[in-house]
């Protein structure tokens, strides 16, 4: 589904969920987003995501490869690898 862009300004979206929702390229431009999550599991494949004009993927990439050992190994590429990430799953 394609649409013209739209503008929201003065919008009080507080406690809105987008689930299953399109908000590539979304700027959000002088509001307010204290409390305001972002779970989208295919983060490193698309582009960037920048806050303040600092691409912030390899932060959260990195945050989530510390709390998850061994969820580096997923994209393993040969048997080897594979046995250590599914060792690394069984030990977690």
């Amino acid at each position: 589904m394609t649409s013209e862009p739209r503008e929201f300004r003065d919008e009080d979206l507080r406690g809105a969920r987008f689930v299953e929702s399109d908000l590539s390229d979304v700027v959000i431009r002088g509001s307010e987003i204290s409390g305001m999550q972002i779970d989208a599991p295919w983060l490193p494949f698309g582009k960037p995501l920048t806050v303040n004009g600092v691409d912030v993927v390899a932060y959260v990439e990195g945050e989530l490869n510390r709390r998850f050992p061994g969820r580096d190994q997923w994209r393993a590429s040969d048997p080897d690898g594979l046995r250590r990430a599914w060792r690394s799953v069984e030990d977690a």
